[in-house]
């Protein structure tokens, strides 16, 4: 079987303000795509749904059939991978998006999805930092320089 393609994602909540980012990788270490995109979320977890939810589909926008997925949040990671489904005051609203989003799941002949933590998710994670401190910015009314705004390590 061939190697599967690597698909990285996060987000991250700020007061009203979510980012999502994504990152996939080709089998052969290349990167194939990355973005990031913000919303009007104060939800974590529908947050890190969501992020989870837009790498599925531009994995499946470029025809990928095998795939392996790096999420650094556990408690979306371990509901996906259990079959279950949220429980709780957020409930209804997490579980509509990760219906579509099993639904877009059994279109790969493969796609496994595990939970790393930060540290583990690097790429996917600067590049909500990254996105972030661009909001700030732009919030500020300057400009940004990613090179200079981004976290050094």
């Amino acid at each position: 079987m061939q190697k599967p393609y690597v698909a990285r994602c996060d987000a991250s909540v700020k007061g009203n303000d979510s980012v999502l980012s994504n990152v996939i990788v080709t089998p052969n270490n290349r990167l194939l795509f990355r973005t990031t995109s913000t919303q009007i979320n104060d939800n974590s977890a529908k947050a890190e749904l969501d992020a989870l939810y837009a790498l599925i589909w531009n994995a499946r926008r470029y025809h990928i059939v095998n795939l392996r997925v790096v999420s650094d949040c556990k408690s979306v990671v371990d509901v996906i991978n259990s079959g279950k489904e949220f429980s709780g005051p957020n409930a209804k609203f997490l579980n509509k998006t990760l219906r579509k989003l099993r639904k877009m799941l059994k279109e790969f002949n493969k796609c496994v999805i595990t939970h790393k933590k930060r540290e583990h998710n690097v790429y996917a994670d600067s590049l909500c930092r990254m996105r972030r401190q661009q909001i700030v910015f732009k919030k500020n009314g300057g400009r940004v320089n990613l090179r200079e705004a981004a976290p050094v390590e």
